[in-house]
């Protein structure tokens, strides 16, 4: 019976021994695939990270690049504008675009700063200077100048008045004009513009002198608003009338012959 009992023994003990043979290191290996997938897991997740981030400081480094470039070269590249007098030399050599450039009756038009410039000389031809236009004088051609003006009256005068209806529209353009005007009578005629109105009617012009072509005859330019612009010489007086950008036009239909550039026209 005792050996009965301890061959039962040794055969229970055979069997736990082949159990924890066959078993043991698949448990073993079971746990030592979960560790290592939790130490891969642990190991991998920082790697996205770490390559977001060094993309990130990358794209921020081209763009720094990139910006630090345009800099530069915008201070050491950049060209240098060019004066009135360069463009002029320029255009003569057919060196600029016809937008930026025109020719008419041998003189030059360059485009600089929303204007278009022309030099010209003062009547006695001691004095060359360039003087801005809003339009060229092909955009003018069709606005009419008749008429005979008294140029001996406007040549021994010192002073032209410039009179106005104050009770008109569109003033702004008006006065554009009028100080178009005035610009090239003191600097190419070395005259003294003085301010007048037709008609007093109106706090402002209650000081100043009621001029008419026919109230004096001294010189008078008169702007008078109309449909159509146009420009009238009327012995001493000049008539320019329109309405809106079209009196602007007039006026420097008018400036264009007092300068030489464009004939009179009917």
């Amino acid at each position: 019976m005792v050996a009965e009992t301890n061959e039962g023994k040794e055969g229970n003990e055979a069997a736990e021994i082949i159990h924890e043979a066959e078993s043991g290191p698949m448990k073993g290996l079971s746990e030592s695939s979960e560790s290592e997938s939790s130490a891969s897991e642990s190991s991998e997740s920082p790697v996205p990270k770490a390559r977001s981030d060094f993309v990130f400081l990358l794209s921020i480094g081209v763009i720094v690049a990139m910006l630090t470039s345009l800099i530069l070269f915008n201070i050491f590249f950049k060209e240098t504008p060019k004066t009135i007098d360069e463009l002029h030399e320029q255009n003569l050599l057919g060196e600029l675009s016809k937008k930026e450039s025109s020719t008419y009756n041998g003189f030059s038009f360059v485009f600089a700063d929303g204007l278009w410039y022309t030099q010209v000389q003062n009547p006695a031809g001691t004095t060359v200077f360039d003087v801005p236009f809003h339009y060229k004088p092909q955009e003018v051609e069709d606005i009419p100048l008749e008429g005979f003006l008294n140029t001996t009256a406007f040549n021994n005068s010192e002073i032209v008045y410039v009179t106005f209806n104050p009770l008109g529209a569109e003033l702004q353009y008006v006065a554009l004009a009028v100080g178009e005007f005035d610009n090239t009578l003191i600097k190419a005629f070395n005259k003294m513009p003085v301010a007048a109105c037709d008609r007093n009617e109106t706090n402002a012009c209650a000081a100043r002198p009621i001029i008419t072509c026919n109230a004096t005859v001294l010189p008078v330019l008169y702007m008078r608003q109309s449909e159509k612009p146009g420009v009238i010489y009327q012995n001493n007086c000049i008539l320019v009338y329109g309405s809106g950008e079209g009196i602007v036009k007039a006026m420097e239909r008018l400036l264009y012959n007092l300068y030489g550039v464009m004939k009179a026209k009917g």
